[in-house]
């Protein structure tokens, strides 16, 4: 289970949406702090004319995105923290130190998500060692009927 599971933390992305007025320059020195951290492990950022051409090719609203006189999507950055710092607490304080970041305008995360996959890794967890007691319980029991039965 563990192996299985080994790669989940790295889903866990917040989105950074900056302030319109931020600007370029602004948007690519905070991508070049938040690297330098250490708690987090890769940022990628989506420029707004890159996040309006992949809204417009994956949601069908194409010509409806033409009546548009300017782009309204932000700058954003996309924050991969490591995997120690993808704990719900870990990734909860990111959010908070990013949203104190001068042009940030807002840090999502959907923090619920994170503490219900955490949750259903520890049912897993008990699942398994409880089948692993109930396995182990089976061979004592059969083992001792098998030795009853010989005397």
């Amino acid at each position: 289970m563990r192996t299985a599971t080994e790669y989940w933390n790295e889903a866990f992305d917040l989105s950074v949406y900056m302030d319109k007025q931020a600007g370029a320059a602004r948007t690519a020195t905070l991508a070049k702090q938040l690297r330098q951290r250490g708690d987090v492990s890769a940022v990628r950022v989506i420029t707004a004319d890159q996040g309006l051409a992949e809204f417009r090719s994956a949601s069908g609203f194409g010509k409806a995105l033409d009546a548009l006189t300017d782009n309204p999507l932000p700058d954003t950055l996309i924050v991969t923290p490591t995997l120690l710092a993808s704990t719900p607490q870990g990734t909860d304080t990111l959010k908070t130190n990013i949203a104190a970041m001068a042009g940030v305008q807002t840090v999502q995360l959907d923090t619920e998500w994170v503490k219900r996959l955490h949750g259903m890794l520890d049912i897993l967890r008990r699942v398994v060692l409880l089948t692993g007691a109930l396995l182990g319980a089976g061979v004592v029991l059969i083992v001792g009927n098998t030795i009853a039965s010989i005397y």
